[in-house]
């Protein structure tokens, strides 16, 4: 795609691997973004519905939806992982209580970016213990 001149936006979705599978989603998700240049990257938190294929694993526990400490760590480590050759927009805290929102470039910017991410756990600490909630509300 950015061969032909057209740039690639790429979507991220905190959360995704539940409280069981956030290591792997975390060690993926570097690995996935690390692999090609993309001209945009958002991420964003997993927000469950109740007509999304995953609610009944949800209902039934057999997946277990993360708080937003695991988010917020899952965030971090995503942003520290990160290894960008190519200039790239990079945005996150899209759906988070209050849409606090975090974008800068990277790599230029990857050390404010980082410094930001990690201190949304002293920022929200009334958060760290909430579980995400169905459909978005908090």
């Amino acid at each position: 795609m950015n061969e032909a001149g057209v740039g690639l936006g790429t979507g991220l979705i905190l959360g995704l691997g539940g409280v069981k599978h956030s290591e792997e989603h975390i060690r993926g998700s570097i690995r996935v973004l690390n692999s090609f240049s993309s001209t945009h990257v958002g991420m964003t938190v997993y927000i469950p519905y109740t007509d999304a294929p995953l609610f009944a694993d949800i209902r039934s526990r057999a997946f277990e939806l993360p708080t937003y400490e695991q988010i917020f760590r899952e965030e971090a480590e995503i942003v520290r992982g990160l290894n960008f050759k190519e200039p790239c927009i990079f945005s996150t805290g899209y759906y988070y209580p209050n849409n606090h929102i975090v974008a800068g470039q990277l790599p230029l910017e990857k050390d404010r970016v980082l410094r930001e991410v990690e201190s949304r756990a002293r920022i929200y600490p009334q958060w760290l213990d909430k579980k995400i909630q169905i459909g978005g509300n908090m």
